[in-house]
């Protein structure tokens, strides 16, 4: 029997039944954003984007992630955090950032 159980278990069946199926995890969201803010800065941007490539490698059924970052300037549940001028350019690095990591492990894994 399987080492993995739960939710887990459950989409990796659900990813051998329907391999065509697209599972992709969201990070972020309303109560889930603060660590976004800190992504002004690059060195922890390049932690959180090698801590994603390694979260997919391990998941292999994850088709890419989802960044739910709410809201980049400010406005979400957090209201003391948010840069209006510097979240702009830092989300629009953040992506890159992903994009270039999935092209790389796209390049490693065929996949």
């Amino acid at each position: 029997s399987s080492p993995i159980k739960g939710n887990y278990a459950m989409l990796m069946a659900l990813k051998k039944t329907y391999p065509d199926l697209k599972i992709i995890p969201s990070i972020g969201g309303w109560t889930l954003s603060d660590p976004f803010f800190s992504f002004t800065d690059k060195a922890k941007r390049d932690v959180f984007v090698a801590s994603v490539k390694r979260f997919l490698k391990t998941w292999k059924f994850y088709d890419g992630v989802d960044i739910d970052w709410e809201y980049p300037g400010g406005g979400g549940q957090a209201a003391d955090l948010g840069d209006p001028i510097k979240d702009g350019p830092a989300y629009v690095a953040l992506m890159a950032e992903l994009r270039a990591m999935l092209d790389e492990l796209e390049a490693e894994t065929g996949r």
